[in-house]
């Protein structure tokens, strides 16, 4: 069977960083113990996906927390805040090591920078009124906020831009969908990240289908990192991941159920089949912060 694009991406990044990675230097992000985490890193990986064909950033190598990025993009951009009670119980943990000064949220960022300069509503509204324009872009770098609240979370994840291209034999419309990510804890993220945004696009194309009356559907979807890293603590796992080399069982697929308001959307909306045997790694990944 063939193998998926996701595993060949996720088996060439690892060998890569294993024979040609460079060591960074002065790290920010540190070990539950005080220790800094530096990690071995590779730069400027681009990634291509043709969503309509059945093509996902989703790897069989490790499990992929899929509900957990849905509930992220849920947080962001349908409930737009920062404020960590507010977002979905499960990922309460992911963002608490994140926290703000005791302040029960991560600063100025993400959610906040959504609701802030209404990044969805400029956009929806762009899309369906001047398809053929060239400014559908949602960006979470944000330097005034910066400014403000120096001390908030810095996304990584932080860019989509989108184009639009009229099929004129039905009248439906493709979106194509760039992310943007500065940076990447490659073996803990590398499906997640895309994984979590490629349901976005799901969502908006599900939202101009319901607000226009023709079908919108997500085509192509590209993934640049600048750079992509595996921490030290977690270097063991390349070669227990690169020995494994799962096998596909099945190609993995996820649609939306039916069309409607994007603000509406839940995980519940997303019909989603993997079977996969993921590698069993013989130690925990310790998460840096």
């Amino acid at each position: 069977m063939m193998e998926l694009k996701a595993d060949m991406y996720f088996r060439d990044c690892l060998n890569e960083i294993k024979t040609n990675g460079i060591w960074d230097e002065n790290p920010r992000p540190k070990w539950k113990d005080g220790t800094p985490a530096n990690s071995k890193f590779i730069l400027q990986k681009s990634f291509e996906y043709r969503i309509d064909k059945g093509e996902l950033p989703l790897i069989s190598f490790r499990k992929t927390a899929i509900k957990g990025g849905w509930h992220d993009i849920e947080a962001i951009y349908i409930k737009q805040t920062n404020v960590i009670e507010e977002m979905h119980p499960s990922i309460h943990h992911w963002w608490k090591p994140f926290e703000v000064r005791n302040s029960g949220t991560i600063g100025q960022t993400y959610g906040h920078t959504v609701k802030r300069y209404n990044l969805v509503d400029k956009l929806l509204k762009g899309m369906l009124e001047n398809p053929y324009g060239r400014r559908h872009v949602m960006n979470l770098w944000q330097e005034q906020q910066m400014l403000e609240d120096p001390e908030a979370l810095v996304p990584c994840a932080y860019e989509t831009l989108y184009s639009l291209e009229e099929d004129l034999n039905t009248g439906n419309w493709y979106v194509d969908m760039t992310l943007g990510q500065r940076s990447q804890d490659f073996i803990v993220t590398a499906s997640i990240n895309p994984m979590q945004y490629v349901m976005l696009g799901m969502a908006i194309c599900g939202h101009l289908s319901f607000h226009s009356g023709v079908e919108y559907k997500l085509r192509n979807f590209k993934y640049n990192v600048q750079n992509l890293h595996v921490y030290d603590r977690h270097l063991f796992a390349i070669d227990e991941l690169l020995y494994s080399y799962p096998i596909e069982k099945k190609r993995p697929s996820i649609n939306i159920l039916e069309n409607k308001d994007f603000y509406k959307y839940s995980f519940g909306d997303f019909k989603i089949n993997i079977d996969f045997d993921p590698a069993k790694l013989s130690k925990i990944l310790e998460i840096a912060i």
